[in-house]
């Protein structure tokens, strides 16, 4: 590869035409991709063996992971945001409010902490926007629907790009993808492990060419970590919530059930002041005293004191291993707190709802006409054992749109103020922009719910959401608003990498082949090649297309016809033979206007078992293998 880029540089110097080298350096970049493809299979070595307590937790070959030097030098800055300099996204990034409103992440009081280095406040840091801030998110999710199957995925942001184009899919990084079939409990960490080596190596700074051919020294930093309520707990490494300090934000010390015993039984999360908050490196001196224990029992004592466990992040000098774990509304709020109050009607809980009040509840909302923007509930919905299955923007609009409407006079007095507090305290969560009396509103009414919870449902009804989310007010004044970093975006993703089909077996590697091959092929930011590409790409493709058969079977005919959009995606070409238009709406699918002869098309593909099969990662291998030879 590094040959056939040299030729094409002395070729780019001999010619008079500048339009054509510019166009030869873009196909040189896509190539590039393909090559950056090699270091996908990054598995963390047996010499990167992490050892806990007395026992050494083996590193696994599944691990499929990419780099993130990889991601910003070639993928985000190279191809994407500096090719086009005029037209720098990282420029455009949003700049701290002057008048104290929160309209972004970069209003936040950390992110306004690190505009100077937090090692040395002489040096800017944040303030020279070639440097990045970065955002991880972890979770889990089962892409099989009649098994159990835990696969994790870690993602990551650029939170320099404007807010409006920093979720897309195209600027998605996938860092990594942790095998299943279980999820990963402590060991977590062996996967984190070449996750924070290349955050120590951006945190003193690579250089990166542009795509004017310029050279600059880039840095970048991890700030926030999301994730779901499981993963919220893996990544820092806190105990669960059934530990003897169960909150990662504070030491509050929950109350058990009388006559439970351990970890058994239910626990009373009641907070009627908040206790003293963790401090960033007390948690450190307790996680490197845990690395240093000899064997589990001392381990385990050091964690059942402190809470907390030993996390690869706390290798990063200016990692906040408190304020920098986000508390997710969606799962905390949506999916925990108004889930609750939605399964007390569906179960019809005596304690806040009775028989007749859910048929009213029912009846109001099947007659409620709401515009077209408003999603529905299920009509079903009450008439399930749970409210398993419902989304966490269903919630969001039953909540806000429903429950104050349709439980009117149908609960008590103290129930409706309950129901009331939830629906206000949503609706500051997702103002945006925020202000400061939005945060003291949004706290109070936080506060009252809780009591009112805690009086109607009991005290060992309150679960640790219920104390979590006293903490949001807080995390708002750090991180901004919360729809500028709540998970709504990366549960959209992680629907895209479970509906990715497989074939059952080692299905995190074709799911992390798949996005590479799309990245690639249909997700590139850049233009396809010119017209005057076409002669470096069509002889490739015709090599590795043509066929020997010449009988015009169904299969050959299929074949003649997806060879042909194989080809118009990788030259740009959009032909129209003998008046029958083929229409390509992705780079594997196409709709034809008209039966047509195979003997029209200039390319063919060997016969495919099935016309709609995708084309496989080996496709690209030959096509890099080919430019090789060059």
């Amino acid at each position: 590869m590094d040959e056939a880029i040299e030729t094409e540089k002395k070729h780019d110097t001999q010619s008079e035409d500048s339009s054509d080298d510019e166009e030869i350096n873009v196909l040189k970049d896509k190539i590039q991709i393909a090559n950056d493809l090699d270091h996908k299979y990054s598995s963390v070595g047996q010499e990167d063996q992490i050892a806990i307590n007395d026992e050494t937790i083996p590193s696994t070959d599944n691990y499929f992971y990419s780099s993130i030097n990889n991601w910003i030098c070639h993928i985000l800055i190279k191809l994407k945001l500096k090719y086009n300099c005029s037209n720098d996204l990282i420029k455009q990034r949003p700049e701290p409010s002057s008048d104290g409103s929160l309209r972004d992440m970069w209003d936040g009081k950390i992110m306004r902490t690190f505009f100077k280095d937090p090692g040395d406040r002489n040096v800017g840091l944040l303030e020279n926007k070639d440097n990045l801030a970065l955002l991880l998110f972890l979770a889990f999710f089962n892409q099989f629907t009649r098994s159990v199957h835990s696969s994790g995925v870690i993602c990551m942001t650029v939170l320099n790009l404007p807010r409006s184009v920093r979720y897309q899919r195209k600027w998605s990084m996938l860092i990594g993808i942790i095998p299943g079939p279980g999820e990963a409990q402590c060991h977590i960490s062996t996967f984190l492990k070449p996750v924070v080596d290349d955050l120590l190596s951006l945190y003193d700074g690579i250089k990166v060419r542009a795509g004017d051919g310029r050279e600059f020294l880039t840095r970048a930093v991890l700030l926030p970590v999301l994730g779901d309520i499981p993963a919220s707990r893996k990544v820092p490494q806190f105990l669960s919530f059934k530990a003897n300090k169960p909150c990662d934000k504070c030491h509050m010390t929950a109350k058990r059930e009388p006559g439970s015993v351990g970890a058994s039984g239910r626990m009373s999360f009641v907070t009627k002041s908040m206790p003293q908050s963790r401090n960033d490196w007390k948690v450190r001196n307790a996680m490197d005293k845990y690395k240093k224990c000899s064997s589990r029992h001392a381990a385990d004592s050091v964690a059942k004191v402190s809470g907390v466990r030993y996390s690869e992040l706390s290798r990063l000098p200016y990692f906040n291993t408190v304020d920098n774990f986000l508390i997710d509304p969606m799962h905390n709020l949506f999916l925990g707190l108004v889930e609750d109050l939605g399964n007390a009607i569906i179960e019809r809980d005596a304690r806040f709802i009775d028989c007749n009040g859910q048929d009213v509840f029912q009846k109001r909302m099947n007659n409620m006409r709401l515009p077209y923007d408003v999603g529905r509930l299920p009509r079903a919905m009450l008439s399930k054992m749970s409210g398993r299955g419902i989304t966490a923007q269903q919630w969001k609009n039953f909540i806000i749109t429903f429950a104050r409407v349709c439980l009117w006079k149908q609960v008590s007095e103290d129930a409706f103020k309950l129901v009331r507090c939830l629906a206000e305290a949503c609706e500051v969560v997702l103002r945006d922009p925020m202000n400061e009396n939005d945060v003291t509103f949004l706290e109070r009414l936080l506060k009252d719910h809780h009591r009112l919870y805690a009086r109607i449902f009991g005290q060992y009804s309150v679960s640790i959401n219920f104390h979590m989310v006293l903490h949001l007010p807080e995390q708002i004044k750090n991180w901004g608003p919360a729809t500028a970093w709540w998970c709504f975006p990366y549960e959209r993703r992680i629907g895209e990498l479970s509906d990715t089909q497989t074939s059952g077996k080692s299905v995190e590697e074709q799911i992390f082949n798949h996005f590479f091959l799309q990245l690639c092929a249909s997700q590139s930011p850049d233009p396809l090649p010119p017209c005057s590409i076409n002669e470096h790409l069509a002889p490739a493709l015709r090599t590795l297309l043509e066929t020997t058969s010449s009988d015009c079977t169904t299969d050959s005919l299929q074949a003649a016809r997806f060879g042909k959009v194989a080809e118009d995606f990788f030259t740009g070409r959009s032909k129209v033979i003998h008046g029958n238009e083929i229409v390509v709406n992705d780079p594997f699918c196409f709709v034809e206007k008209e039966e047509f002869s195979p003997t029209h098309w200039p390319v063919v593909l060997l016969p495919p078992k099935k016309i709609n099969q995708r084309i496989q990662f080996s496709f690209l291998q030959d096509l890099k293998a080919y430019f090789k030879k060059l």
